[in-house]
């Protein structure tokens, strides 16, 4: 028996999910507190990682020597250009003799918008379900019970959302395709 199976194998699933996430947020908060001793600044700047875990940013957000916390939105590879940027950014502003001073996002949607012509064609070139709802909300709970949902945001006027019984595959021209489940 491999040494996982043998070391866990008197704990479920969840004892042990929990357990990670307890060993999680107590080593994270750990850091977070260490970096403030070393450094006296009390507003925190998260991503990537274990950081997109949302227990683990509330800890941090409740700890007593944090002032204020940021999680960076792209939490993939795009976030290290993006921090590329804002420090290149930071380093011209500090030039001009200026202080940088955080801008926060109202939104996360920095993508391209549709409109609904973009959206019709795209759903007769993939041949999507999709239906405009006066409460999208309720709608997408509703669906999430057996399918696959992908909400087009605020961006484009219909507020559609798409479903289908079938599991994510690829991105292209921005718009998700999926292929069927194979079992």
């Amino acid at each position: 028996m491999p040494l996982f199976e043998e070391l866990t194998d008197e704990f479920s699933r969840e004892d042990i999910a929990a357990g990670v996430q307890q060993i999680s947020e107590e080593t994270i908060t750990a850091v977070v507190a260490d970096a403030i001793q070393m450094t006296g600044l009390k507003r925190v700047s998260l991503s990537g990682g274990v950081l997109s875990n949302v227990k683990v940013n509330q800890r941090i957000r409740e700890m007593e020597v944090v002032e204020d916390v940021y999680v960076h939105p792209n939490m993939t590879d795009g976030g290290l250009a993006a921090g590329a940027a804002l420090k290149a950014w930071a380093g011209d502003v500090s030039k001009s003799g200026e202080k940088p001073s955080p801008r926060y996002l109202k939104d996360v949607y920095l993508g391209p918008s549709f409109t609904n012509d973009d959206v019709e064609r795209a759903i007769g070139k993939f041949s999507f379900k999709a239906e405009k709802s006066d409460n999208v909300e309720e709608k997408i709970a509703e669906l999430l019970k057996n399918k696959t949902v992908s909400r087009e945001p605020n961006s484009c006027p219909s507020h559609r959302a798409f479903s289908r019984n079938t599991a994510p595959s690829t991105t292209r021209d921005g718009i998700a395709t999926r292929r069927r489940r194979v079992s």
